[in-house]
């Protein structure tokens, strides 16, 4: 008889597939103005602005706190999955005891073992999707996304969201990305800056694919940007008086293709992203190191002159003791010899 391992462990995996917890909060500007949303001081805040509908996926990295939920998650999912095992070998030994003429006896469930239980990857565990859909405001040609999410610092995985009845869609930019740290409390205006910063005209990558996001009895088209633009950092009206503050960005290195999307990279930002063929550079990281190995020579030469300055400083007083001291004994050696009477030339 064959077992199904593929198909118990698919089952598991499809169970835990969305235990990802609802990182990222839509805002509606109606419900800002009215005061039924309000900057909170223990929440984060993502704000992208476009000349057009987009989706992203932002990956939280992990705190204590937050491996510990994931803990809990994998406890929760392994228990449910242990439940549903008993109940499918209660079925599955009834029906070995009670054979029915001409049906085989179906695979033998498997018992989840936790050496091989998995969920998703905590990566995903951290993951927020938000847009195309749930705009902040629109118009002028503007489309502006306002997110709740934690506190912490966020990798932009790249243009990859959830749509209806086709799973994740998307780029991810496995091969080279951006990372920003979002404060609580704040109101972190990216602006249009993920879109408009990155030299994508300059890198020599394939061209990227439109994304179809059906939307109603239509769809929406998201469409990848294919050069770089003036950065705007403009806020809606509404928000104007708020905390805001604009985040630095800081170089990713390649990460793994964790929705098994159409892999692509940001191209590079002027003073944050390089690539050298496929390697990724950081620059504000490669300049920090050049910039410590210069002040570390230089710091070396100071002491070197330092310390011949005090040597020679050391050498020169020596050698004035030294000139010191013979002119003593010079002058003690002459003091010790007996005066001679030059008229009569005798001693006294």
């Amino acid at each position: 008889m064959k077992i199904s391992f593929t198909k118990a462990l698919c089952g598991a995996l499809a169970s835990a597939l969305f235990l990802a917890p609802a990182n990222a909060r839509p805002i509606d500007e109606d419900d800002f103005v009215k005061g039924e949303e309000t900057i909170l001081e223990d929440k984060g805040y993502i704000l992208i602005s476009g000349p057009s509908r987009w989706g992203v996926t932002l990956m939280k990295e992990p705190n204590p706190d937050d491996i510990a939920r994931y803990q809990e998650a994998y406890e929760e999912a392994f228990a449910e999955a242990s439940e549903d095992y008993e109940k499918k070998q209660a079925r599955y030994l009834k029906r070995k005891e009670n054979p029915i003429e001409g049906r085989a006896l179906p695979d033998e469930p498997i018992k989840p073992e936790r050496e091989t239980f998995r969920i998703v990857q905590i990566e995903r565990f951290m993951a927020s999707q938000f847009g195309p859909t749930d705009v902040f405001k629109k118009g002028d040609g503007q489309y502006t996304y306002l997110e709740e999410v934690e506190p912490g610092t966020y990798t932009w995985y790249g243009p990859v969201f959830l749509s209806p009845g086709e799973g994740y869609i998307g780029q991810c930019y496995c091969m080279g990305t951006v990372k920003f740290e979002v404060e609580p409390g704040i109101i972190t205006n990216l602006g249009n800056s993920l879109f408009a910063l990155p030299k994508w005209e300059d890198d020599k990558t394939a061209p990227p694919l439109d994304i179809i996001y059906p939307m109603g009895l239509g769809a929406v088209t998201v469409k990848l940007p294919t050069e770089s633009a003036p950065v705007s950092y403009d806020l809606p009206v509404s928000l104007q008086g708020q905390p805001v503050r604009t985040p630095e960005l800081f170089a990713v290195g390649k990460i793994n293709n964790f929705y098994g999307k159409m892999i692509g990279r940001m191209a590079p930002i002027e003073g944050v992203l390089a690539y050298d063929r496929d390697r990724v550079i950081d620059v504000k990281a490669e300049r920090a190191a050049k910039a410590k190995v210069v002040a570390e020579a230089a710091e070396a030469k100071a002491a070197a002159e330092a310390k011949a300055a005090a040597e020679a400083l050391q050498a020169q007083g020596k050698a004035e003791e030294q000139q010191m001291e013979d002119a003593i004994a010079s002058e003690a050696q002459t003091s010790d010899q007996p005066e001679t009477d030059t008229e009569t030339g005798s001693h006294e």
